[in-house]
């Protein structure tokens, strides 16, 4: 709970993914991914390239976005129906 008029972070399916398993990550199935909107698609495609995502909507002690990296084990498997 948090206080009101205010928001708690609540970490999503794709950080919980790359940081599960005391940080080892785990495997992350997403359905329809050609459906989601682009400015979602391209956190998991940063994950997958890149090896972490930046989080600006939760900034650091610095004011900078935190950066969440991919455990070892972090595999993104994404499917989508052609047209």
């Amino acid at each position: 709970t948090g206080t009101p008029g205010s928001y708690v972070w609540v970490n999503g399916c794709l950080v919980r993914a790359m940081t599960a398993n005391n940080g080892e990550g785990q495997p992350l199935l997403v359905e329809e991914f050609t459906r989601m909107p682009t400015r979602a698609q391209n956190m998991f495609i940063s994950a997958l390239s890149d090896g972490y995502v930046v989080l600006n909507e939760k900034p650091d002690a610095n004011g900078e976005g935190e950066i969440v990296r991919a455990g070892k084990n972090f595999v993104l498997l994404a499917d989508m129906n052609v047209d």
